[in-house]
């Protein structure tokens, strides 16, 4: 089964597989040995014209803890028409003014997001839902992603100043 959107967006989500492990420190020998699977049996598992040997569920859980990468995870989402977004974005918390400003930078970024190819589609005469590609599409979704992370980090920096409540008798 073709795995790719057909239109340049993300990658699909065997080349995904494919690249994570080739690209990572060590390449496959390494991942290979942290999996505990033999080297011969990952490379059959990623290769992306191999129809017949895939990874598990479980598998590839495990290759994006080794790899701390989550592009896997990414592609999958995209895949079923999705973004994924992490729980928490940071462990510290930004300062108010970063949290604001990089607020206002995800906005904008959505903004031009969508209005680029609206405002392309609709110029033309024809409806958006006609002429918005798979890849815009998905780069909106990705920016909208960011705003939320955005959202989140504004929501912990005012958090952070939250004064203490009094407690009761002035202690």
């Amino acid at each position: 089964m073709d795995q790719t959107d057909g239109d340049g967006g993300w990658p699909s989500v065997d080349e995904t597989v494919h690249r994570m492990v080739h690209e990572f420190p060590g390449g496959l020998a390494a991942i290979a040995e942290a999996m505990g699977i033999s080297k011969g049996v990952l490379a059959h598992k990623v290769n992306p014209n191999n129809s017949q040997y895939h990874l598990t569920m479980w598998e590839c859980i495990k290759l994006q803890k080794i790899t701390r990468d989550v592009s896997l995870l990414q592609a999958i989402a995209a895949e079923l028409g999705y973004v994924a977004i992490p729980c928490a974005r940071r462990p510290d918390v930004l300062t108010p003014y970063e949290a604001l400003t990089n607020l206002a930078a995800e906005f904008s970024n959505l903004m031009k997001a969508l209005a680029d190819p609206i405002h392309r589609a609709t110029a033309d005469g024809s409806g958006p839902l006609e002429s918005v590609s798979i890849s815009e599409e998905n780069r909106v979704n990705f920016m909208a992603a960011g705003l939320i992370e955005a959202i989140g980090d504004a929501q912990a920096s005012m958090r952070a100043l939250r004064r203490e409540t009094p407690k009761a008798g002035g202690k």
